[in-house]
């Protein structure tokens, strides 16, 4: 196996070009080479932006993980606000049935009225 001194102070330009031939080295057929190859364009564009690197692959699986849990919360919060509405609309439908059944009995009422007015 190699040593691979890395010079102190290295430029942006060094650094990237660093991290091409490390990629290169490790090949497609290792355990990092793949991964490696899959995210130097974005550290490369992190470093040209000043940035530290993208979150690695345990901070990606939490945040994917706390993402999930919120997801999940929201859903729950969908459910609960869902049943509420219904149990909302089912209430504001029994009123209005009994309005109109108040209403139909009154009109009923007047109408009887009416006919008796009218017939003495």
């Amino acid at each position: 196996m190699e040593t691979i001194i890395i010079p102190a102070n290295l430029s942006k330009a060094a650094e990237v070009s660093l991290l091409r031939q490390l990629s290169a080295a490790f090949g497609p057929n290792s355990y990092i080479g793949p991964w490696l190859a899959d995210v130097v364009a974005n550290v490369e564009a992190d470093i040209a932006n000043d940035l530290p690197p993208s979150p690695t692959l345990s901070e990606a699986r939490q945040l994917q993980h706390e993402a999930r849990q919120i997801l999940a919360a929201a859903h729950k919060d969908a459910e609960c606000v869902r049943n509420a509405a219904y149990d909302d609309a089912k209430k504001i439908r029994a009123a209005a049935e009994q309005s109109s059944q108040a209403i139909t009995a009154r009109a009923a009422a007047s109408v009887r009225a009416a006919l008796r007015d009218l017939e003495s």
